[in-house]
């Protein structure tokens, strides 16, 4: 992520938030790949685990407890953010969309990933429990498959997969235009940093290669990673 921030331009001295951070993870390597990076959580525990795990890499991260439906940030004030597979755990997320575009800088960036709710692995599996067709359900009844017939969990946090155009479309209300990134840079970047020199790896290394040298191949990859793959993975610049 802190590679494609710095292709698409974002200076090494640049601030940003990431929203729903859980325990700090991605926040922490942000700032250690140079960003000045802070993370939102609303978990007190998770905020306090955070801050433990940042003070263990070097303790320059920083992170603060508060809802991403009133941000505790000035307008203006971050060059870019981050949702991490947090857009669907909002029941209201909408207005959190509101909130980062007002906390966003004119120019700035938005990294977004999300379930494909309509993708092919994500209805034969969906990403949360792992229950096929569970994505096609309302809410009600997925909710009540899990809490009540499997018995999985007591608190069904998964509110809604919204569809491309209904993102592109709120985002879009804020002055925020959002693209479907095929996610090809960052299955590189793994392939770069794979220790494994097994025969297999070595084959998936060259397909890897392959497709971001034949046009046609990345057609196809980009097709897979809209209509199958289980992520979405999107790239916003705030207007201005």
């Amino acid at each position: 992520m802190a590679r494609r921030f710095t292709a698409l331009g974002l200076r090494n001295d640049a601030r940003v938030l990431e929203i729903g951070c859980g325990e700090g993870g991605i926040t922490i390597a942000l700032q250690r790949a140079g960003f000045h990076a802070s993370g939102l959580e609303i978990a007190a525990d998770r905020v306090r685990t955070a801050l433990r795990r940042a003070d263990e890499n070097g303790g320059k991260a920083s992170f603060l407890r508060g809802s991403a439906y009133d941000l505790p940030i000035p307008e203006n004030s971050v060059d870019a953010i981050v949702l991490e597979n947090v857009i669907e755990h909002l029941e209201h997320w909408p207005q959190a969309v509101a909130q980062l575009a007002r906390a966003l800088r004119p120019g700035g960036l938005v990294a977004v990933t999300l379930p494909s709710r309509f993708g092919l692995r994500t209805i034969l599996a969906d990403p949360h429990w792992e229950v096929f067709g569970l994505v096609l359900l309302p809410r009600w009844l997925a909710k009540w498959l899990i809490t009540r017939v499997l018995r999985r969990t007591h608190d069904y946090d998964v509110f809604e997969m919204p569809s491309l155009s209904k993102l592109r479309a709120i985002f879009a209300r804020h002055e925020i235009d959002l693209r479907l990134n095929d996610g090809y840079d960052r299955m590189v970047y793994k392939q770069e940093h794979q220790t494994d020199q097994s025969s297999k790896s070595s084959l998936k290394r060259l397909i890897v290669m392959s497709i971001g040298k034949v046009p046609l191949l990345r057609r196809l990859y980009g097709a897979y990673r809209r209509y199958i793959s289980e992520i979405w993975i999107l790239e916003g610049v705030k207007r201005g």
